[in-house]
This record gives C-alpha cells, structure tokens and sequence, in this order.
C-alpha cells in the first residue's frame, strides 16, 4: 500500500505523465495537483 508520505512522489509522477500543457487532468471536471492529491489521501 501506501503511506501519506508517498502521496507528493505520486502526485508528480502522475502530473509528469497525464497531465496537459494547462497544469490539469482531463475529465469532468478537470482536476489540478492539489485536487489529485486530496483524492489520494482519501484513499489512504
């Protein structure tokens, strides 16, 4: 699993490889890294 701390090393790697040139992740709605990491938290 994963641990808290792990959270800002996921958060980069999944920014560096999904999202686009605007700083986002495309859905409905878009999310930004702040976003993303508050929805990895939830899963801890």
């Amino acid at each position: 699993g994963i641990s808290a701390a792990d959270v800002d090393s996921i958060a980069e790697d999944v920014v560096r490889i999904s999202f686009g040139t605007d700083g986002r992740l495309a859905g409905r709605p878009p999310i930004d890294r702040d976003d993303l990491k508050a929805i990895l938290r939830l899963a801890l």
